[in-house]
């Protein structure tokens, strides 16, 4: 699972070496088009126990985003939904679509996989945007977030 946290990007340096310290912990900064997307947000791959580990160092400008509205304790996502977030965004396609209110309304298209190209393994709604065929994904709280043009060939529906 990745887990949320907030991070003072003025700090990310002295956090990045804090992280270094905890084993079997992964960290990822999502960027797009050469800048971070969300303003002090950070991506932590560990598990519970790790996540009680990090917030008990006390590392200054970090601090795990807690959901108040579930039983959960901290916020946190599936590797899946992270994993797709990632390959849209690693793509370094400029034409991807980050900002939720270029998304057209929203949903109602075909669920497809990408099975092929730099999308492959990319799971969501097939929709026409600007004429171009783009698999748009919902990660809850996060936003909506689509590729660039995806060839038909390259997706097949999921039933």
């Amino acid at each position: 699972m990745y887990f949320l946290f907030r991070c003072k990007y003025s700090k990310l340096g002295d956090v990045m070496n804090r992280l270094g310290e905890v084993r079997d912990m992964d960290f990822w900064l999502p960027v797009a088009n050469g800048a971070p997307l969300f303003e002090d947000l950070l991506f932590v791959r560990a598990s519970e126990e790790g996540v009680r580990q990090l917030t008990a160092m006390c590392i200054p400008g970090l601090m795990p985003v807690i959901d108040r509205a579930s039983e959960r304790r901290y916020v946190q996502f599936s590797d899946q939904k992270i994993d797709m977030l990632r390959i849209i965004l690693e793509s370094g396609d400029e034409h991807i679509l980050t900002d939720q209110t270029k998304a057209p309304t929203f949903l109602k298209g075909k669920l497809v996989e990408v099975t092929d190209g730099p999308f492959a393994g990319v799971v969501g709604n097939l929709l026409r945007y600007k004429s171009q065929h783009r698999v748009f994904v919902e990660i809850p709280g996060l936003g909506i977030y689509g590729t660039a043009y995806v060839p038909k060939f390259q997706l097949r529906e999921v039933v």
